[in-house]
């Protein structure tokens, strides 16, 4: 058998890690648009804090993701379940993001950490329990076996602990980090191909957890300025961009859950912006359709440089919030908006179905 590449090798991986979790951001998902599609109705008027209740509710899966991943990655890497919900949980204990927020820095055993956020954060939860199930399995081996119950569990968590602070964790930061500096630097001298390469680059951003880095940048300039440039376009690339993959995706597959799953999928991210299911549940596995989104995405993306997109309201971006690119002293805005959603929907669509139309000829009995 060939031995798959580096790069193929880490996105199974990933996928096999996502894919315990999928059901939960899907519900997550679904829950986010019938209340979006509720919210018109009024009906929430009269029922007190039903909706802020049940919004928290659609939040948590994803706010949560890494404690839920943790467990599926441990599955995954064999690896204890407990340590690892030890040591991702401590990243999301109020009392640890608030040092990450503290003024001044803060140290570990005498180094610098470098504040970091983990919620939301896939590839960092995902490398500290792989550094787990190694270190797990080193001191499950050398300890003897009179103490190994007993110090196995501490000597884990703690040599997991501070790598993850140190150096894992930090460095999923710095990417972003530079990254949206870059693409900043770009906006003012080729803005083509600024908002090509993020919104190209959006579905690998979703899949590590680094595009929250962009969305509050978002909301901080919305709150500043009253609107942004760019960010929640490209983003609102990819929920088109995607949908118009899972319709390829539905049309083209046979097998029936496939079928269903990709339908699902699309109509929540078309609907409600979601694009975890979309990623995590079709994309990676199926390899294809998250290469022809990231295309579609950065042609989409370099049109927006060509008209440009200001968002004045920040919600998840997709085919229901389209008027959070309405402005009365901006008419020609949303349809900007329509225009390069509209190409990323198309495109999204076409580069799959034509992808799988290609592997197909090539491939006759597959």
């Amino acid at each position: 058998m060939e031995k798959k590449n580096i790069i193929l090798r880490i996105m199974d991986h990933i996928s096999a890690c996502m894919s315990p979790v999928v059901p939960a951001l899907l519900a997550g998902g679904l829950l986010k648009l019938a209340l979006l599609l509720l919210g018109y109705t009024g009906i929430f008027a009269h029922l007190g804090e039903t909706e802020e209740l049940l919004t928290a509710l659609s939040n948590a899966p994803f706010y949560f993701l890494p404690i839920l991943l943790a467990v599926s990655c441990a599955r995954h890497f064999e690896t204890s379940s407990i340590f690892a919900l030890t040591v991702v949980g401590t990243l999301l204990l109020p009392d640890f993001v608030e040092l990450m927020e503290r003024q001044g820095g803060v140290t570990l055993l005498g180094l610098p950490v470098i504040q970091a956020s983990y919620a939301y954060s896939v590839v960092p939860v995902i490398l500290i329990v792989l550094v787990q199930s190694r270190i797990e399995a080193f001191f499950r081996r050398k300890l003897p076996e009179q103490v190994r119950e007993i110090f196995v569990g501490l000597l884990t968590i703690v040599c997991t602990a501070v790598p993850a602070i140190l150096v894992i964790g930090p460095a999923g930061t710095l990417v972003s980090d530079g990254l949206s500096q870059g693409i900043f630097l770009m906006e003012d001298q080729v803005p083509m191909l600024a908002w090509g390469l993020l919104a190209g680059l959006s579905p690998l951003l979703v899949m590590t957890g680094m595009h929250w880095i962009f969305a509050t940048t978002a909301i901080a300039l919305i709150g500043q300025q009253g609107m942004e440039e760019g960010i929640m376009s490209c983003f609102f690339i990819l929920s088109m961009a995607l949908s118009g993959a899972m319709a390829a995706e539905y049309l083209w597959s046979k097998d029936k859950k496939d079928r269903q799953l990709a339908l699902t999928c699309g109509l929540t991210v078309f609907l409600s912006g979601t694009s975890e299911p979309s990623i995590f549940g079709v994309c990676l596995p199926r390899k294809l359709p998250l290469a022809t989104t990231m295309l579609a995405g950065a042609v989409a993306g370099a049109l927006q440089g060509l008209l440009p997109v200001r968002c004045y309201i920040y919600t998840f971006s997709s085919a229901l919030s389209v008027l959070m690119f309405s402005d009365s002293q901006d008419p020609g805005n949303l349809r900007n908006a329509l225009i390069v959603g509209a190409a990323a929907l198309v495109l999204g669509f076409v580069f799959t179905l034509g992808g799988r139309l290609l592997q197909a000829k090539r491939s006759p009995a597959a």
